[in-house]
């Protein structure tokens, strides 16, 4: 059984030591940082600005000055690297799918719809592209996760009679009473007792004081669902050496906020976990006390001497550190520190410390994210022993420092080829000044043969050649582990690889492919986890009449438009439809743009394949996922979905059996000519015969049915025969004659 007394617990009740061990683990891990990663973070940073860290020498006088002689300079190949990637791994909203258990078709897409927008509204397009540019270019970024509203005021005219004079248009007593200026808790004891709408008596006062006609303020939810925020990677501090960001013992972020954060975190409460009660976030006593000490001076605390970006403005930008008068804020800032951390039950709770004194109150997770923080990581090129991976611009620093140092020494060497050493006899006089005219410059000296040109070594004018091909290495090597370096090493697009066989070009183009599909990778990895937390947050959010989240979310998304109606519609996302474990997979390569060569080469491959095998591959969307990787082509338009084909009729069978005799000869001939049988002279002139009699036979019954038509029948003899005879007259007779 594992023993819990090694665990750290929280207090219940925090006091002073719970500050003091927030700042020590914030303090630990800075320290750690800084040991091991500013310096790096430093070069990486200034080469991103294509700025050169300065040549220093010693002069005479022993003192450290710079070195102004030599050409220093900084190439762009480190900025163009992080610019490139983060274009590429940002051209697009990543397209998260999801997938369920009952495999629920309909609601991986509204999901996948809900997504987009949160993406969209919430403004992490923003954050997300700064936590790609980050991670790229120091090895780790981490983004803050968490479920907000952002909720816009906007002024209504209201009129409380209506226009043709039949009932009243405007009853609410809230808001009538806060135009009237009456405080919150008044209003909310005159709406529990008297009703929320006003009766037809109260009206008639509210019109006598306001009018007719009022301009009401109403607060419009424009967005509510996750946010996400990048954290500079100089203001989030986890357990030194740990393997993964989940794995810390604790995350502390460092950030400023106003008097408006205080106001809205002494609203909050949460519920206790072991007692059930509710409870505030903030202590009000605490938040008073830290309201009375007043905006934070960096100068009074120990974060000034350790911060990255003062680091990054002094030493790498030259900058000066933005210190001003307090009094110029528009009202209070104040230095938080929350930490993150889990207790000896693996509950998650969030300390807020202020100005590095006062501890202003804490919670447990709103959501259970199953042991995860809200943070999530984002490491292109992951370490085997360390959460801080590695970047391509980490990696390049020294290529980057001897690029640097060959194109200044060349240049350098260039000047001095253009500016000859010229020997003369010491005591020759030179004259200071040279005579401009218009076709000529004239230098005046005493004697010629006292000059004479000094002939530089047959090595030196090979230096610059020599230089020219060290330089040309030095970004071989680079194209070689960074694909994104266009040249003509690594090649273009009309020609892949200048001057190499086409085994090497392939080759190549295989490595830069498995190079860059390597980041694309873990990016993949962040994606998932940040949109698996949305989906927990979204499961498990309540809203205020305790029931889940069923809000409405509109979809931006032209594949659910084609799924629905066919155009942009609006979809709904119920409770109970989100009750099962549903996985998040995000869409491969969906956030490049659509003529990255990545995707082309992959829709290139798969048409390929198609046209060797069509009967297994579906055309349609081989042909549609080719014509979305080209730029300014609609795939929708490009390859119309295919025409339905109409319903074949099914094949029915008839038998029927006959006597070949009983048919006219002509048709016999023709059954017997369709079978394949010549029929000779002497089987015509039988089935001619055979027919003569049929056809006698035929007449012959014929005659038979008529006279038998003709004749009384039976019956009616035995009637004739049981009648009277009349006696015969002249007249009957006559007839009969």
């Amino acid at each position: 059984m594992i023993d819990p007394s090694g665990i750290p617990k929280i207090n219940p009740n925090p006091t002073s030591s719970d500050v003091a061990e927030v700042l020590d683990r914030r303090n630990e891990s800075r320290r750690y940082m800084q040991l091991n990663y500013w310096d790096e973070w430093e070069d990486v940073y200034r080469s991103s600005k294509c700025l050169a860290k300065k040549i220093l020498v010693t002069d005479k006088a022993g003192n450290t000055v710079e070195d102004t002689s030599r050409t220093n300079v900084c190439m762009p190949e480190t900025s163009l690297t992080i610019r490139r990637n983060t274009a590429r791994l940002t051209a697009n909203p990543p397209q998260i799918n999801y997938t369920s258990p009952s495999d629920n078709q309909d609601l991986s897409l509204r999901l996948t719809a809900w997504s987009y927008q949160q993406f969209d509204k919430s403004g992490e397009a923003r954050q997300h592209r700064m936590m790609v540019q980050t991670g790229e270019t120091f090895g780790f970024a981490a983004s803050k996760l968490w479920w907000d509203s952002i909720d816009v005021q906007r002024v209504f005219q209201k009129r409380f009679m209506a226009r043709d004079g039949s009932g009243v248009a405007y009853r609410d007593r809230a808001g009538v009473m806060k135009l009237q200026g009456a405080p919150d808790d008044e209003i909310e004891q005159a709406v529990n007792e008297k009703g929320a709408d006003l009766n037809d008596q109260e009206v008639a006062q509210a019109m006598l004081k306001l009018g007719d006609t009022v301009q009401v303020p109403s607060t419009i939810s424009a967005y509510e669902g996750p946010f996400s925020k990048n954290i500079f990677i100089g203001d989030l501090f986890i357990e030194p050496g740990c393997l993964l960001l989940d794995e810390s013992g604790w995350v502390v972020e460092d950030y400023w906020e106003t008097e408006l954060w205080l106001k809205k975190m002494l609203k909050k409460k949460y519920e206790d976990p072991e007692t059930q009660q509710e409870k505030p976030v903030f202590d009000p006593k605490a938040v008073q006390q830290l309201y009375d000490m007043g905006s934070w001076n960096p100068n009074m605390g120990t974060q000034q001497p350790y911060d990255l970006k003062t680091r990054f403005r002094t030493a790498v930008l030259n900058q000066q550190v933005p210190l001003f008068p307090i009094n110029l804020l528009p009202g209070k800032r104040f230095d938080i520190l929350e930490q993150h951390s889990r207790d000896e039950n693996g509950i998650m709770w969030i300390k807020w410390i202020g100005n590095e004194k006062i501890l202003l109150g804490q919670m447990p997770y709103p959501w259970n994210l199953y042991g995860k923080y809200v943070y999530t990581e984002f490491v292109p090129l992951p370490d085997i022993i360390s959460a801080i991976g590695d970047s391509t611009p980490r990696l390049h620093r020294f290529l980057q420092a001897l690029l640097n140092s060959t194109v200044g020494a060349r240049k350098d060497l260039v000047n001095q080829l253009l500016r000859p050493l010229i020997m003369m006899v010491g005591n020759e006089d030179i004259p200071d000044e040279v005579l401009e005219r218009k076709l000529y410059r004239l230098l005046q000296v005493r004697n010629l043969n006292n000059f004479k040109a000094f002939n530089e070594p047959s090595h030196v004018l090979g230096a610059i050649q020599a230089a020219n091909e060290e330089e040309a290495q030095i970004m071989r090597h680079w194209g070689i582990s960074e694909p994104t370096i266009n040249n003509v090493e690594s090649g273009t697009d009309s020609n892949p690889q200048a001057g190499k066989t086409a085994t090497t070009a392939v080759l190549a183009a295989k490595s830069a492919d498995a190079l860059t599909q390597f980041k694309l990778d873990s990016l993949h990895v962040y994606l998932k986890e940040q949109g698996q937390k949305k989906l927990w947050m979204l499961q498990q959010n309540e809203s205020d009449d305790g029931y889940k989240v069923a809000s409405q979310y509109v979809s931006k998304v032209s594949a659910l438009a084609q799924e629905y109606t066919g155009k942009t519609s609006e979809v709904v996302i119920y409770p109970e439809e989100m009750a099962e474990d549903l996985q998040v997979e995000p869409e491969a390569m969906s956030m490049l743009s659509v003529d990255d060569y990545i995707r082309r080469g992959a829709a290139q491959q798969l048409a390929q394949a198609a046209s060797m095998a069509p009967q297994v591959y579906d055309q349609y969307y081989v042909a549609r996922f080719y014509a979305g990787t080209i730029r300014g082509v609609d795939p929708d338009k490009a390859v119309p979905p295919p025409k339905p084909t109409p319903p074949v009729a099914p094949k029915v069978n008839i038998n029927i059996t006959f006597k070949g005799e009983m048919l006219p000869e002509g048709i016999q001939e023709q059954i017997f000519a369709g079978g394949g049988l010549q029929i000779t002279p002497e089987v015509a002139q039988q089935l001619q015969e055979e027919g003569m009699k049929r056809d006698m036979g035929n007449v012959s019954d014929m005659a038979d049915a008529a006279d038998n038509i003709m004749s009384p029948s039976s019956s009616q003899q035995r009637a004739d025969s049981q009648m009277p005879q009349e006696p015969e007259t002249n007249l009957s007779r006559m007839v009969n004659a």
